[in-house]
């Protein structure tokens, strides 16, 4: 949130650092990725590419165009929905398979 970008930021101009530029760490991820790939793109035809992050409350995508030299950043997204409702997904899931194979519920 910008709340936290500027308590970042307060807290490195108090620790007397200058920053040149805030970036969120799929920006970063796919700057990583950029360098150590950047010969294979084509200087004309953009690679996209999707960076997904999946933690224990948040899910967050960014999509990444890609050309020789150059990175652009088209869109981010972050919703509350992390591992624990996918974990909550992938048990019913299994649970209802259990239950039509064996023919017993394991969730009641």
């Amino acid at each position: 949130s910008d709340v936290h970008r500027q308590a970042l930021l307060d807290a490195a101009r108090i620790g007397g650092m200058s920053v040149l530029r805030l970036m969120n760490e799929h920006t970063a991820t796919a700057l990583a990725y950029g360098i150590y790939r950047s010969n294979e793109f084509d200087p004309e035809k953009p690679c996209t590419v999707a960076f997904c992050s999946m933690g224990q409350s948040i899910f967050s995508v960014s999509i990444v165009q890609f050309v020789k030299g150059k990175l652009e950043v088209v869109c981010e997204r972050s919703d509350k929905v992390g591992g624990r409702d996918m974990d909550e997904c992938l048990m019913r899931e299994f649970a209802a398979q259990f239950k039509k194979k064996v023919g017993c519920d394991p969730l009641s």
